[in-house]
C-alpha cells in the first residue's frame, strides 16, 4: 500500500509541474537576411526580420497591382520588402479590355482585395484575362517609361502588352539599341509581359527598341533607361541599439544597408562584441550570431563596405542579461 501512494504522488506532482507551465525555454531559430535599397533581396521566415513580396501577372489580359501600405506598384515595382509582421493587403484593377480573373499563391484567393501577413518571402499571382470586347483591339505595350536606377543596386521592372489577335505567348526581343550594362531582358515573363532586370554596373543612358510577337502581329515600343550613380551606402539595421540578448540562448541580429554597389561586407572595426557572438557573412545573409556566456553591455564600430571600397561606420551596442 505504501509503494502504490508513492508512485500516486509522484503522477500527482508531475501533472502540477506541467499544468503550472514548467516547461524548457525554447531557443530562437537563426534568421538570415540580405537586403539593400531596392529591397528586392531578402529571405528567411519568421516576424523578426525583412522579407519580400513578390507580385506576378498572367493571363491573357492586363491590369494593376497596388499595395498597402505603399511598395508594390505592378506594372512597374512587383517587388518590395516589409518588415516581418506586416499585413499588406493587395488590390488588382484589370486594364481597359480586361477583367481581373482572380488570385493564387500565399493564401489568396477570389477577386477582391487580398490580405496577407509578412512572416516569410511570399510570392503572389494575378490573373487577368481579355474581355470578349477587346479581342480586336490591335497590339500595343501598356508602359511609355522605365524607371531609372543605380549603379549596383538590383533592377527589376516589367513591360507589359495588350490586345491582339494571335492564341500564341507573347514574346519579346530587342531590335534596336542595347540595354544598360548588367541588364537583360527576358524573352517572356508571363503571358504578355517580359521583365528587365540585373545589377547595373556604370552610370548610362541607354535607348532600345523592343518588339513584341503574338504569333499574329508584331508591335514595337521605343523605351530608355538612365543608370545613375550608387546611392551613398549607409546601415539601415541595426540601429545605434541592437535587440538585447540572454546568457545561454541563442541570438542573432540581421545585418542591413542600402545604397552602394553590392554585395556587402561587415566587419568590428573598433570595440568587440560580446562574447560567444560574432558576424556571419553569407550568400544567404550576413548577421550577428551565437551564445552569448557574459552579461553586459557591449558597445562597437560596426562597420560595412561595398564593392567599390565605400563604406558606412556605426556605433551599435548590445546589451547581454
Amino acid at each position: 500500500m505504501r509503494g502504490r501512494q508513492s508512485i500516486a504522488g509522484l503522477i500527482a506532482l508531475f501533472m502540477l509541474a506541467s499544468a503550472c507551465g514548467d516547461q524548457p525555454t525554447p531557443t530562437l531559430p537563426s534568421q538570415t537576411a540580405q537586403t539593400s535599397a531596392d529591397g528586392l533581396n531578402a529571405s528567411g521566415s519568421g516576424s523578426g526580420g525583412t522579407f519580400t513580396l513578390q507580385v506576378s501577372k498572367n493571363g491573357t489580359g492586363s491590369g494593376t497591382v497596388t499595395s498597402s501600405p505603399s511598395g508594390i506598384s505592378c506594372g512597374m515595382t512587383c517587388s518590395r520588402s516589409f518588415s516581418g509582421g506586416t499585413t499588406v493587403t493587395l488590390t488588382a484593377v484589370p486594364g481597359s479590355g480586361s477583367v481581373f480573373a482572380g488570385w493564387s499563391g500565399g493564401g489568396c484567393t477570389g477577386t477582391g482585395p487580398c490580405t496577407v501577413q509578412i512572416n516569410n518571402n511570399l510570392t503572389v499571382s494575378a490573373a487577368f484575362n481579355t474581355s470578349a470586347s477587346s479581342a480586336n483591339q490591335p497590339l500595343t505595350f501598356i508602359e511609355s517609361t522605365l524607371p531609372d536606377g543605380n549603379v549596383g543596386a538590383d533592377y527589376a521592372v516589367s513591360i507589359n502588352t495588350t490586345g491582339g489577335s494571335g492564341t500564341e505567348q507573347h514574346r519579346f526581343s530587342l531590335v534596336a539599341g542595347s540595354l544598360p550594362d548588367g541588364l537583360q531582358m527576358q524573352s517572356f515573363f508571363g503571358v504578355q509581359s517580359t521583365l528587365i532586370h540585373g545589377r547595373p554596373t556604370r552610370i548610362q543612358t541607354t535607348t532600345f527598341t523592343v518588339r513584341v510577337d503574338d504569333g499574329a502581329g508584331t508591335a514595337t515600343r521605343t523605351f530608355t533607361i538612365r543608370i545613375n550613380a550608387a546611392v551613398t551606402l549607409a546601415i539601415t539595421l541595426p540601429g545605434p541599439t541592437a535587440r538585447s540578448g540572454t546568457v545561454g540562448q541563442f541570438y542573432f541580429q540581421n545585418l542591413f544597408a542600402s545604397g552602394g554597389r553590392t554585395p556587402y561586407n561587415w566587419s568590428i572595426t573598433g570595440g568587440t562584441l560580446p562574447p560567444g557572438l560574432r558576424i556571419i557573412r553569407a550568400s544567404n545573409g550576413n548577421r550577428i550570431e551565437g551564445t552569448p556566456t557574459t552579461r553586459g553591455l557591449f558597445t562597437f564600430n560596426l562597420t560595412v563596405r561595398d564593392q567599390d571600397g565605400q563604406q558606412a561606420t556605426q556605433v551599435t551596442s548590445i546589451t547581454i542579461n
